[in-house]
């Protein structure tokens, strides 16, 4: 049996798979993040052609299948103000990636939505917001309160994430 999910969803990530079909990777409201197919989503004549960009706020109509998630209908809520740079800013870039790796599929913190949707119209950030917003993503992903860094496989990103720390000397609280 098929699962339909309507949601508001921000496009973290797009990765082509073929010729013409791309896989998002997208933070959504309810969800949390979710990989999503989206089936000829590179031709001209396709309904998301225009409107699947990095930064861009969708509702979004997800059916949930053996294979996963898949795209089956989307309309635009907010455009991300420049999804060109923001696809070329490390920062995003560097966001997305963390967000990646710090949460699971399906994990439904909230909080990471309205973040994302904050940090599309910020980008790009000094170094010290940098660090503040990495320490939120910390936080809420519950690796700040423990400062326990063990479940994070990839030492690169373990590393960044401690030098983030001491270069930002701030606590958690501060505002973003």
């Amino acid at each position: 049996m098929h699962e339909y999910r309507n949601t508001k969803a921000i496009v973290l990530k797009i990765q082509t798979i073929s010729e013409a079909d791309t896989l998002a990777y997208l933070i959504t409201e309810e969800y949390g993040l979710l990989p999503a197919m989206a089936k000829s989503a590179k031709a001209e004549k396709a309904k998301f052609h225009q409107i699947l960009d990095v930064g861009n706020l969708l509702n979004i109509t997800l059916i949930r299948g053996k294979m996963g998630f898949k795209i089956t209908g989307a309309t635009l809520q907010r455009q991300a103000k420049f999804p060109e740079i923001l696809r070329s800013v490390p920062q995003w870039q560097e966001f997305t990636h963390l967000t990646l790796n710090l949460f699971g599929y399906e994990s439904q913190e909230t909080e990471v939505f309205s973040f994302f949707e904050q940090l599309a119209q910020k980008l790009p950030l000094s170094e010290r917001e940098k660090n503040i917003h990495i320490l939120k993503l910390l936080e809420f992903s519950g690796h700040a309160t423990s400062l326990d860094f063990s479940s994070i496989k990839d030492e690169q990103i373990r590393e960044r994430l401690i030098k983030s720390l001491k270069d930002a000397q701030v606590s958690l609280h501060d505002t973003i």
